[in-house]
């Protein structure tokens, strides 16, 4: 090796190498150490070839997730854990009767509806096997129970496994939604209610904004003061460049932790309805927000199908859809429309099924009324009606709180929807707006707390409320942490929830 004409000799590992390095003819210098890597130690073993394999490999899976995946993922399952350890801690602490006597997990987890939706999957609808009138709950989630059976042989844990992983895609899509509010630039629609920066602007829609800037022809949100050219060459978002620094994550984080200490979450983690339809609203509105309206509208039609509020989501993407076409200067009346024809579809085709089977086009006000005394009213009368039994001292206090909550479910639906007019957003405020009359034209209010649960623009608005005023978090968390460890120890011993 001809040695340099000027200085040292030139190292052929090259500068920082840590292999084997020529000092000089038929000389090996010993490596250099690597920093960031510890050299192994007499009497412990080098780590293995194929344990490193599966870490690395493990770790590039992971790094391959979306990013609303990696942020979310973690705290479901952390909260799905505690929710069970929960429910079995409470079970032996309050108990007095010997640990062999003392009920299982999926005991725990077997109550009130859970039964119903299991009778609906294993027997379907107007069985000659039980008496119950389940013709009113929807058919997407006993179908979801009973694929999920195929793989999960108990129907109790094969509902809450359903629940588990539509609750996952859930939590990722609001902690998605949230984070575009905080990212994207609108300053000709920004919310009042969204944080205001020197550098950022919170958006109240994501319209779709390759669209938008298809039409301006340039590198640069139309109608904002931004030009930056950061914004140029970066489909469906920028990147955080030119001193903007990296979006705010808080608010996102805090919508999901709004969720999971929901007073009432308990409901997201048992075989109920409630996570999947979450799951598929959430993600639909998510393509919704991106125009991408045959997604939006096949995910809504998965709505539609598990929960009667999927009626209110039907019309409220279809506001959604006529409020950002009109932003982007797009016009109404195109082929993506024609999307807004398929949430509808799972109702009717319940709606003919059940007068298939039962010969009566009202089966399903029909079976609420034998079932469960109730029927359509106005909204003043089922207010007058739970009201009195909220504070009826003579009914047990479980179903005294369950009236109180009826009533806050409805109080907190209007004030949310008096929230997002007033911040435009008119496709939310349609949701949240036309769940709440539902659930209030009744004789009496019920389901509206687990209605209120799946509200989902409720936590988007915290969310945007907690960048601006952090101090909410810590009262959100505060209030709603310990109520929601007791309704998920009232549930799973059997008592009234809702």
């Amino acid at each position: 090796m001809t040695p340099a004409l000027d200085g040292p000799p030139a190292d052929p590992a090259g500068p920082g190498r840590t292999g084997a390095e020529l000092t000089g003819p038929g000389e090996i210098r010993a490596p250099h150490p690597d920093p960031g890597r510890p050299s192994p130690s007499p009497g412990f073993p080098r780590p293995q070839p194929g344990s490193a394999g599966v870490v690395d490999a493990a770790r590039s899976w992971w790094g391959r997730l979306p990013s609303a995946v990696q942020a979310t993922l973690p705290v479901w399952v952390a909260s799905r854990i505690a929710v069970i350890v929960l429910s079995l801690a409470a079970s032996r602490a309050l108990s007095g009767r010997p640990l062999a006597e003392l009920p299982g997990l999926r005991t725990l987890w077997d109550r009130w509806d859970v039964g119903l939706f299991t009778k609906v999957a294993r027997f379907g609808y107007a069985s000659p096997e039980y008496t119950d009138r389940t013709e009113v709950d929807f058919p997407g989630f006993p179908l979801a129970m009973r694929l999920a059976h195929l793989f999960v042989p108990d129907w109790t844990f094969a509902g809450m496994a359903v629940s588990f992983v539509a609750g996952a895609a859930a939590m990722a899509a609001i902690w998605q939604m949230q984070m575009d509010d905080q990212t994207w630039v609108d300053d000709a629609t920004a919310d009042r209610t969204a944080p205001t920066t020197r550098h950022r602007t919170a958006v109240r829609d994501q319209t779709d904004i390759r669209d938008r800037t298809a039409v301006a022809g340039r590198g640069s949100l139309p109608d904002t003061r931004d030009t930056t050219p950061a914004l140029a060459g970066a489909p469906g978002g920028w990147a955080a460049s030119d001193g903007w620094g990296a979006p705010d994550r808080r608010g996102a984080d805090f919508a999901v932790i709004a969720v999971v200490l929901f007073p009432y979450a308990v409901f997201l983690c048992a075989a109920y309805s409630e996570a999947i339809f979450l799951g598929f609203a959430t993600t639909s509105w998510l393509a919704a927000r991106r125009q991408r309206w045959w997604l939006a509208g096949l995910l809504g039609a998965g709505a539609a199908s598990t929960r009667v509020t999927g009626i209110p989501f039907c019309l409220a993407l279809a506001v959604q859809y006529v409020v950002s076409r009109r932003r982007a200067g797009l016009p109404v009346f195109a082929p993506a429309g024609l999307a807004l024809a398929l949430p509808p579809l799972p109702v009717l085709a319940f709606v003919s099924y059940l007068r298939v089977r039962t010969g009566h086009w009202d089966a399903y006000t029909q079976a609420m009324r034998d079932g469960w005394q109730r029927w359509v009213d106005w909204p003043w009368e089922g207010w007058r009606t739970s009201w009195r039994s909220a504070f009826d001292a003579s009914q047990s206090s479980a179903f005294t709180w369950f009236w109180r909550g009826e009533v806050a479910a409805v109080v907190v639906g209007v004030v949310v929807t008096v929230a997002l007019l007033r911040s435009a957003r008119f496709g939310e405020a349609t949701f949240v707006g036309g769940a709440t009359l539902l659930m209030s034209c009744s004789n009496y209010y019920a389901s509206g707390i687990r209605t209120m649960l799946v509200a989902f623009p409720t936590y988007l608005l915290l969310g945007r409320v907690v960048t601006r005023r952090p101090w909410v978090r810590s009262v959100y968390i505060w209030l709603s942490a310990p109520v929601m460890v007791a309704f998920v120890i009232a549930f799973t011993q059997g008592q009234w929830v809702d």
